[in-house]
């Protein structure tokens, strides 16, 4: 957000305007894809090649998270709405409130795919 915040906020923009119609229209295939491009953006505008690929190496992993996330709409509605501050705070300079709430966003991912995996257990003991 230091480095390129005018590239940022702009593609931070167009990525939550797709990520809100397709929430409009219960697509969650599109909202997946989205997801990812969002936090992608981070790295494409960070001005540092090898901390791109860095992500790259794992964001395929990552991507496996959000396919079993992505089909609960409650999921993606949190999702969104912290996309939202996220973008308002880019857009606000508010940077290490950004990156705070981006950490809590991206712990919050592991605890739900974790109760997920738990949820899933517990219905097969059943």
């Amino acid at each position: 957000a230091r480095h390129d915040a005018k590239g940022l906020i702009e593609a931070l923009r167009e990525i939550v305007a797709r990520m809100r119609r397709a929430l409009e229209k219960n697509d969650p295939v599109a909202y997946r894809k989205l997801d990812a491009d969002f936090h992608r953006a981070f790295f494409d505008h960070s001005g540092n090649v090898y901390l791109l690929a860095s992500y790259l190496g794992i964001a395929f992993r990552i991507q496996a998270l959000r396919s079993r996330l992505s089909a609960d709409p409650v999921l993606n509605r949190s999702s969104y709405t912290d996309h939202e501050k996220l973008l308002q705070l880019v857009e606000g300079g508010k940077v290490d409130r950004a990156v705070a709430l981006l950490s809590s966003h991206v712990r919050g991912t592991i605890e739900d795919y974790a109760a997920t995996i738990d949820a899933r257990r517990s219905a097969k003991a059943s």
